[in-house]
């Protein structure tokens, strides 16, 4: 399996990664990292805080789609409990500005989205 880059990985409209963590909520939470990543010009992978996420979201016009959609979602709880991003760790206010690297075991997800027969999603949950 190769290990895409941040502008390698396909992002589906509103701001997924489709196909890749298992759960919508989730994979909204892999695109705004990805996304992140291509807005600011970073061509590896390359640690981000929340507060940096959640300063981007409003100038990002990738982000535009996701305000206006009711649906669009964040799990940042389950994404730093399923071992997504290390340095996340710390909850609240106190922890916004700790610096989080995404991990090898999301990089392998998102760089291979999990495709069945005939189009259907096939689960990642127990990766």
């Amino acid at each position: 399996m190769e290990r895409l880059k941040p502008g390698q990985i396909r992002v589906q409209s509103p701001a997924t990664c489709i196909a890749t963590l298992g759960r919508a909520e989730l994979e909204n939470v892999a695109a705004c990292i990805v996304l992140y990543h291509w807005d600011n010009k970073l061509a590896d992978w390359a640690p981000v805080s929340r507060k940096q996420i959640i300063d981007w979201i409003p100038r990002s016009i990738w982000m535009e789609d996701c305000a206006r959609n009711p649906f669009w979602r964040l799990d940042v709880s389950g994404f730093i409990e399923g071992g997504w991003i290390t340095g996340w760790d710390r909850g609240g206010p106190e922890g916004a500005d700790d610096p989080g690297m995404v991990t090898e075991k999301f990089i392998e997800v998102v760089s291979n989205p999990r495709i069945g027969p005939r189009g259907t999603v096939v689960s990642v949950a127990g990766l």
